[in-house]
This record gives C-alpha cells, sequence and structure tokens, in this order.
C-alpha cells in the first residue's frame, strides 16, 4: 500500500510544482504590464493519514494564489494621484492667464493704464491741440481694446472648462460602469473558486486609479470581494451598482452668476445628490469655473475676471464723471452737455463691454477738458483726470497702479504656489509609487529562481512517482 501513497503523493506534487511554474511564467511575462501585481502559489501540505500504527504525509496542494496588492499603498497613490492632477490643471490654467495679461509689458493693461492716464498731462500743456487730443482717443481706445480682448479670452477659457468637464464626466461614467461590471467579474470568480480572479483585482485598481485623477475617491470593500466607492462621502459605486453623474449649471436669477456643479444621478428616483469633489481634476476646473473665471463671484474667492471688471469699471466711471461736468473746445453753452469718455456712460462698465463713448469718438475736439465754457484753454478737467493715476482712493485704498500691480501679484502667487504644489505632490507620488512596485511590481531574478525551484522540485517529483511504479512493478511481479 506505501507504494500507492507514494504514486498520490508525486501526482499531487507533479500539480503542485506545475501550478507554481504557471505563476511565475505569468509573473515573468508581465513583467512589463502596466498596473500588473506579481502573486506567488501558497503551495501547503495536505492532511495526514493514519498507516501502520502512525500518521504519515499525504503530499502537498495549492493552497491560496497570493496577491501582493496592498489596499493601505493603493490609498495613498489615489490621494497623491488626485492631488497631482488637481496641481497639474491649476498650473495649466494659470499659465494660460499669465499668457492672456501678458504682463509686464508694453502692451499689457497697466503700462496701456499709465499712458493713457498720462496722456492727459501732455493734453493740459496745449488743450487746444487737436493732433494731441487726436492721440488721447488713440489711447483710449487702445486700452478699451486690450480690456476687451483680456476679458473675452478668459471667457473663452471659462467655456472650454465647461465643455472639458462635460468631457470628463462621461469618461469618468465608463469607468463606473467598468468598474461596477469588474466587481460583478470579482464576486462570480470568487464564488466560483473561494479565491478572487486577480486579473480583475488588478484592472480595477487600475480603473479606480484612471477615476482618481478626476476626483478623490474613497473605497470600502466588502466580504464578497466587491469595491464601494465614495466622493467626499458620497457613494458613487455600491456593489455593482453604478451611479450616473451629471454636470448642472444654475444660474442666480437676482445676479446672473453661473455655477456649475456635479451631480449624482438616481434614474429610479430621479432624485439628484450634490458631489462635492475635494481634489483631482474635476474639482480643479469647477474652482476655476465657480470662482477664478467667474465675473460675479459671490463667494470671496479671488476672482480674475472679477477683479478686471473693477478695475475697469473704477477708472471708466471716475473718468466719464469729470468728463460729463466739462467742455469741449466749441461749447458755448453754461449748462455742461455731459459727454462720457467711455461708455457704457450708465451702470457698472465691464472689461468686455468697455469702449469709447460716441460722443467723442472721432471728434477729438469735443473732448471735454475744459471746466469752463467757452474757454479753450482751461486745462483743468485733464489735470483732475490725470491725477487718477496717483488717487488712493481709486479702488481698494490704491491708486490704479497699485491696484493691478496687486491684482498681478495675486496672480504670479497662486501661479507659484499651483507650481510648487505640482513639484512637491509629483515626488510624494513618485516615492510611493516606487514603494508599491518594490512589493508588488515582478523581480526576473527572484522569478529565475524561483523558476529553477519549481523545475528541481518538478523533476524530483517525476523521480518519485518512477520510483514508485517500479516498486509496485516488482510487488506485482513477486506476486506479494
Amino acid at each position: 500500500m506505501g507504494s500507492f501513497y507514494s504514486l498520490e503523493i508525486g501526482k499531487k506534487a507533479l500539480l503542485a510544482q506545475r501550478f507554481g511554474l504557471d505563476v511565475t511564467s505569468n509573473n515573468i511575462a508581465n513583467v512589463n504590464t502596466p498596473g500588473y501585481s506579481r502573486r506567488s502559489a501558497v503551495i501547503n501540505e495536505t492532511s495526514p493519514i493514519k498507516s501502520n500504527g502512525q500518521y504519515v504525509g499525504t503530499g502537498s496542494q495549492v493552497g491560496l494564489l497570493r496577491n501582493f496588492r496592498q489596499e493601505l499603498l493603493d490609498k495613498e497613490i489615489r490621494s497623491s494621484t488626485a492631488q497631482v492632477q488637481n496641481y497639474t490643471i491649476e498650473q495649466e490654467l494659470y499659465q494660460k492667464i499669465d499668457a492672456v495679461l501678458g504682463e509686464p509689458s508694453d502692451n499689457g493693461i497697466n503700462e496701456l493704464t499709465t499712458s493713457f492716464l498720462t496722456t492727459f498731462n501732455q493734453v493740459s500743456i496745449n488743450p487746444e491741440d487737436i493732433a494731441t487730443r487726436q492721440y488721447l482717443l488713440e489711447q483710449g481706445q487702445t486700452l478699451a481694446e486690450r480690456l476687451n480682448y483680456t476679458s473675452n479670452e478668459m471667457t473663452e477659457i471659462r467655456n472650454d472648462i465647461k465643455l472639458t468637464l462635460s468631457q470628463e464626466l462621461t469618461k469618468a461614467n465608463q469607468l463606473l460602469v467598468e468598474i461596477s461590471n469588474l466587481n460583478n467579474n470579482i464576486v462570480t470568480s470568487s464564488a466560483q473558486t473561494n479565491n478572487a480572479a486577480h486579473t480583475y483585482i488588478d484592472e480595477r485598481a487600475a480603473k479606480i486609479e484612471e477615476l482618481s485623477k478626476m476626483f478623490s475617491v474613497n473605497v470600502a470593500y466588502n466580504e464578497d470581494g466587491s469595491a464601494n466607492l465614495f466622493i467626499n462621502g458620497s457613494n458613487i459605486i455600491t456593489n455593482q451598482n453604478a451611479s450616473e453623474l451629471r454636470l448642472s449649471e444654475s444660474i442666480n436669477s437676482v445676479t446672473s452668476e453661473r455655477t456649475l456643479e456635479i451631480i449624482k444621478y438616481n434614474p429610479v428616483t430621479e432624485s439628484s445628490t450634490l458631489i462635492l469633489p475635494q481634489s483631482g481634476q474635476v474639482a480643479s476646473y469647477l474652482k476655476f469655473y465657480n470662482v477664478v473665471f467667474d465675473d460675479k463671484e459671490s463667494t470671496n474667492g479671488f476672482s480674475i475676471t472679477k477683479s478686471l471688471d473693477e478695475f475697469t469699471n473704477a477708472l471708466a466711471q471716475q473718468v466719464n464723471s469729470k468728463t460729463m461736468a466739462g467742455y469741449g473746445l466749441n461749447d458755448k453753452g453754461t449748462a455742461p452737455v455731459g459727454r462720457s469718455f467711455f461708455e457704457p456712460s450708465a451702470g457698472f462698465v465691464s472689461a468686455s463691454l468697455i469702449k469709447l463713448s460716441e460722443d467723442i469718438l472721432g471728434k477729438p475736439s469735443d473732448i471735454p477738458l475744459s471746466s469752463k465754457p467757452n474757454e479753450p484753454g482751461n486745462n483743468e478737467v485733464a489735470l483732475d483726470i490725470a491725477r487718477i493715476l496717483e488717487d488712493r482712493s481709486f479702488l481698494d485704498g490704491q491708486n490704479p497702479t497699485e491696484y493691478y500691480a496687486n491684482y498681478i501679484g495675486k496672480v504670479s502667487f497662486a501661479t507659484a504656489e499651483a507650481t510648487n504644489g505640482l513639484t512637491n505632490s509629483k515626488m510624494i507620488n513618485t516615492q510611493i509609487e516606487t514603494q508599491r512596485e518594490s512589493l508588488i511590481g515582478v523581480n526576473l531574478d527572484e522569478e529565475a529562481v524561483n523558476l529553477i525551484k519549481f523545475q528541481k522540485a518538478f523533476e524530483a517529483s517525476s523521480r518519485v512517482i518512477n520510483t514508485a511504479n517500479e516498486m509496485m512493478n516488482t510487488i506485482v511481479n513477486l506476486g506479494l
């Protein structure tokens, strides 16, 4: 009977060592496969049996296919990936803003504003000179066009963000469906073999990491191997059921402020739940759309567009208030004609709408630079406007140059902060990825050793079977 035990032990050994060879071969084959985590065959001794009054071993079997993936490291990778993408988008958008503002330069708003107000000083030297007055109109036209251009470019970037967000949510919804399908595959494979297919686990981990580029995602695992996904506490995948994310825009009926939001839509109840991502691409895009580029921003955040509009309005209102009380070269009446320099002449003057007033466009002699009628040489209005350049009551306790310099400083600081944040987050992400790769990555030297180990064990198991077979033949021939 002992020979029969040996044959069975040899057979089990062959199967176990072959399985180990298959696992090792698969590791080697996937050494360059992104997201692959190495596996290891855990071989256990089978239960002993009693023979001749003693318990003897019955061989070995594959007890477990071990995966070296660790959720703690995956979690850290997802978090750092979201931060990297968050700062990447911020840096890209602030670089676009820097390019649009083009500061410092001769064609920048700061330089053009200074040149425009300084020209009033030049005109005051000889208020009757038509050529100098025409130059003043040209300076005002150049400044207005530059403000128009800057505002329109900011609006274009904001519109692009909305389109990009829509595209990102399409990708996100596709990933959610794929992750929920992988949940189903993992649960099914686990039920069939009591050990989930690691290929599906790796694929799911890779897709969750892809999703973490858009949102900071938290993951909770169920006993059946499925994963529940959350964005800032809001559940977006439950077991094998994926939610649908939608982009919603609301418009304030009073201020006309437009706000984009991400909602989780439930088609069964037709209800919506607000999603508030804290980091990732989507969070950055929402921040720039709802705050940075929002000309009606109401949360006291730093809005580049709103600040530019406030600067434009202050400049137009102060210049207009002075010219509307003045007189042109040919004005004879006792009451001011009420000509504005910029339009709109009433209400808020935004950077997108400002332009030269029809009252003076192409009419340099009609520019009201005199404080009294019938005094073409009077320059009091011109001097009064020129003083705006040094007037600290212009806006927020600052003169135009100080306000705009502070405005550019905020943009530069935000750009530098995004750049530094990206550098630091990339460094952290690289460190964690290196740590994870050292754990789950395939080491060819180690696999080569395993290959030899399983090969030798397989060959030895074959010899056990051959030896046991010879012994059994001998016993049969002897008639024992």
